[in-house]
């Protein structure tokens, strides 16, 4: 497996070169890294990577940054044979639960992708991973947000509050069994 650590201002070919190992036919992994986020993919691998499967992708990130992380997105931009660019993400997102740890400055966390497939008219022909959204604890965000996910991250915030303050008022005017019942699986 190749990775290649691109510079933020390099640009990906549609095509691949091949790197020193790689077999002809099999998809390029490279990481593009933009240092001005304040995340960096330290490594990404595929547990199987091929012309018709892309499966059990992962990278490694680090909060390169000064500021505690609570959210961030991973992209991955997946070329075909045809030259479409499809794009896959991984959300992760630690600000709706008390107590869960956020990623410090110097802190790094391994996040994974799904499966995908395609056909051999139409073959992978490489993946970028690259960090496109970061929302630090402080409320402050950063990123191209090319995948447009910044604002699920917030309706889900703003969700959860919602859902946080009609939980508390069912209990200080109804009482500890009213709040056990708004909490029951409905039938």
């Amino acid at each position: 497996m190749c990775i290649r650590m691109l510079s933020a201002l390099a640009v990906v070919s549609l095509f691949l070169p091949l790197c020193p190992g790689q077999q002809a036919g099999v998809p390029a992994l490279t990481v593009e890294n933009k240092p001005e986020l304040g995340l960096e993919i330290l490594s990404a691998e595929g547990a199987k990577v091929s012309p018709t499967e892309i499966s059990g992708l992962k990278c490694t990130v680090r909060n390169s940054g000064h500021k505690p992380v609570e959210a961030f997105v991973v992209v991955w931009h997946v070329t075909r044979g045809s030259g479409a660019v499809q794009i896959f993400n991984h959300i992760w997102d630690n600000s709706l639960a008390k107590g869960m740890p956020k990623l410090l400055p110097g802190d790094s966390v391994t996040v994974t992708s799904g499966k995908y497939r395609s056909t051999p008219e139409n073959p992978f022909r490489g993946v970028t991973a690259q960090v496109d959204y970061v929302r630090y604890t402080d409320g402050t965000s950063t990123g191209p947000n090319a995948a447009k996910l910044a604002l699920m991250l917030d309706d889900r915030r703003m969700a959860a509050g919602w859902l946080r303050s009609y939980l508390l008022k069912v209990y200080n005017e109804r009482g500890l069994e009213a709040l056990l019942e708004e909490l029951r699986p409905s039938r």
